[in-house]
């Protein structure tokens, strides 16, 4: 197995490299060790301990470690001895290379110690690793306000040489993480190296500090995660250009990861599902990274985001150094919301398939009073188009549905010819499968959209949109371009 540990060259990550202390848990009298092996997908799950370890390499290697260097001293044969210090740490990872420089920083969290950020990197890697180094204070500082101050004096980031990056970069460790995305085509504009050490720095949060059980409940760690890391970036580096901001077009990394990835209704198993019960690797990193940040989102959405992110800052405070479940983050954010949200939750991380809505019908006629064979009381008589004309406006009805198991309010964008929108909202929490909305309007309708501001997030919006009648101009540029793009071939390799 390809474990992110081992060596390229001269240059040496190691991690995995010695029996981890198994977490005793539940309630007193019944309490059960867990020990699961390593899955394909996860990290280990492992209780807190204080580490002190010796790391005797050649005299011409320099050392990143968890922890904290206590001591350095010149060994017998030409070797170098290291000694380092941590406390309640989960794991303790190392890495040596010949060529190895440092850049560091200093960042103050919380009026508390400077926290010292230390980039591991070769020199041909420089402005990448200042870029790094920016990256990781600059997540530090966001990381510690939104949730619970970083609790140790260093923060190590190894930048892996390039052709060892596939293998060792992208890790995390307490205290010390492996980032990766140095290329000579990801220029400054292009944020990929910088949002790589965000991620992995904010593990330090959702499982260094929050160690959940990843095997079993791998969504805890690593989605939880993402969605801090969509704030983190937007806060470091704009709402619209934390993804990429170069050659006048601009993304954020949400926008980017939804464009990329699938639908979430495609999914044969829940987010909630055991690591290692994933039907594969592609559905497991679909589930637990990308679609719990979407479910996360789409909450937040709902709810409010002041209000969303003060109840994640209740929970990681509430359960630092713990090993929280996902009942406890549940119930810590229906407690802090005021607000039961198993209408949420259940559905969302249990079931399979997500959301699916679209616009079952749209249709439009002209408004008239009642006409044909009317009854009143005892009195019957038919009433003509004469008598019953047209008002000169239309009434529009529209029907929209949604066929998954997720249900969430979403509004739905009513755009008519004469260019004026009106906005309907179906406050969607389970309560039917479809609704339908009937309007009156002086012209007819031109368009309707579900969702017009993206704000579900755990749905494809490929079936959110409709147009009343077909719009030409577009298909005939297209159709324009890709002839003109044909002539131009056959010119260049026909004979």
């Amino acid at each position: 197995m390809f474990a992110r540990t081992g060596y390229k060259g001269e240059f040496n990550m190691v991690g995995q490299w010695f029996p981890k202390i198994g977490v005793r848990t539940g309630p007193p009298g019944l309490e059960q060790w867990q020990c699961a092996a390593l899955s394909a997908f996860t990290e280990f799950f492992a209780d807190f301990g204080v580490y002190d370890v010796t790391i005797t390499v050649p005299s011409t290697y320099t050392v990143a470690a968890t922890g904290v260097l206590t001591q350095a001293q010149e060994s017998p044969g030409g070797t170098r001895t290291f000694t380092y210090h941590a406390e309640d740490v989960h794991d303790f990872a190392w890495a040596a290379d010949p060529y190895f420089n440092t850049r560091s920083q200093d960042v103050t969290v919380d009026g508390g110690p400077p926290v010292h950020v230390k980039v591991y990197f070769r020199n041909e890697q420089l402005d990448f690793a200042l870029r790094h180094l920016q990256a990781g204070v600059g997540a530090i500082e966001k990381f510690s306000a939104d949730f619970t101050p970083y609790p140790w004096s260093q923060m190590t980031i190894i930048d892996p040489p390039m052709d060892a990056a596939a293998g060792a970069g992208g890790m995390e460790y307490p205290t010390l993480v492996t980032t990766e995305g140095d290329s000579v085509f990801v220029r400054p504009g292009m944020k990929f190296p910088e949002y790589v050490t965000v991620h992995e720095v904010g593990h330090n949060w959702f499982q260094g500090i929050l160690a959940s059980n990843e095997p079993e409940e791998a969504w805890m760690d690593e989605g939880v995660n993402e969605w801090a890391d969509a704030h983190v970036m937007a806060d470091l580096y704009g709402a619209r250009t934390n993804g990429i901001d170069q050659f006048g077009f601009q993304a954020d990394i949400v926008a980017l990861r939804n464009a990329l990835l699938g639908d979430p209704s495609s999914l044969p198993q829940p987010i909630a599902s055991a690591a290692y019960a994933f039907v594969d690797g592609e559905a497991y990193s679909f589930a637990t990274y990308d679609y719990t940040m979407r479910a996360l989102l789409t909450l937040e959405h709902e709810v409010g985001t002041a209000k969303f992110m003060a109840a994640m800052k209740t929970y990681a405070k509430t359960f630092a150094f713990k090993h929280p479940t996902g009942s406890d983050l549940f119930a810590t954010l229906s407690h802090e919301l005021g607000e039961d949200l198993g209408w949420f939750f259940g559905p969302t991380f249990q079931q399979a398939g997500g959301a699916h809505l679209e616009i079952r019908s749209s249709s439009c006629r002209q408004a008239h009073e009642i006409r044909g064979y009317i009854t009143d009381g005892a009195s019957k008589k038919t009433r003509t188009e004469t008598e019953a004309p047209d008002t000169g406006t239309w009434v529009c009805e529209v029907v929209v549905q949604n066929t998954g198991p997720v249900h969430v309010p979403v509004d739905v964008e009513l755009r008519f010819t004469d260019g004026s929108t009106q906005r309907l909202h179906w406050d969607d929490k389970g309560a039917g499968t479809f609704e339908r909305f009937s309007v009156e309007h002086s012209t007819k309708l031109a368009s309707v959209r579900i969702d017009p501001d993206g704000i579900d997030m755990i749905d494809s919006p490929l079936q959110h949109a409709h147009r009343m009648d077909g719009e030409g101009a577009a298909s005939l540029r297209a159709g324009a371009r890709i002839g003109s793009w044909a002539q131009t071939l056959m010119q260049l390799v026909g004979p």
